[in-house]
């Protein structure tokens, strides 16, 4: 590290392209290496903890990779025609009656009419969906897959993208793929084969 901050001050100083390139490449061989030394690291230690069955350091080491702060935000007050509700039943209760409304009141305030050269939805709800003699193209059924595909689903993520609902960021999903797919496929298994599926 000493040797290519050298060259990069040297580079800055004497706007010479031989140390900026000689920097480049050192910065590039650090990083990969840093890079190495920490996906080994994360390894070894949720490996160590898979196998000690210790889940709460697992979950401290993916938070202190994915840089997730302990303190959660909840909402403590809300105002609902001009009152305030502070206490937490009521306040999901109100949320649960907003969301529930939310689809028929908006559904209530669209037009019915059809777009010109559509069809209105009645009538294609009717024609596709109230076949009395379903065929055999309405019928499917989920293959198993196996660990292979779903470590290679894992290592194919894309880390550029956002974090889904876990905010398990795509990265760390990778770098733990080959300890974690087992798990993975074995819950997608349960979960067609009981019909219950995580909503969160």
């Amino acid at each position: 590290m000493r040797n290519r901050d050298y060259h990069k001050k040297k580079a800055i100083r004497f706007k010479s392209s031989i140390h900026w390139d000689k920097y480049k490449s050192l910065r590039n061989r650090v990083n990969k290496q840093m890079r190495k030394s920490k996906i080994d690291f994360y390894h070894k230690e949720i490996g160590d903890c898979t196998y000690s069955n210790d889940f709460k350091k697992i979950w401290s080491l993916i938070n202190s990779l994915t840089g997730r702060n302990n303190k959660s935000s909840s909402i403590t007050e809300i105002s609902v025609n001009d009152n305030s509700i502070t206490d937490s039943i009521l306040i999901a209760e109100k949320f649960n009656e907003y969301f529930v409304n939310i689809g028929p009141s908006l559904a209530s305030e669209t037009s019915e009419e059809p777009e010109a050269g559509e069809e209105p939805l009645t009538q294609h709800t009717t024609n596709s969906y109230n076949n009395s003699n379903p065929t055999t193209d309405t019928i499917f059924h989920f293959h198993r897959i196996n660990v292979e595909n779903v470590f290679l689903a894992l290592m194919n993520l894309k880390i550029n993208k956002s974090t889904g609902l876990d905010k398990i960021p795509a990265n760390v999903l990778g770098l733990s793929a080959d300890i974690i797919a087992p798990s993975l496929t074995y819950i997608f298994h349960l979960s067609l084969d009981t019909g219950i599926y995580v909503e969160d």
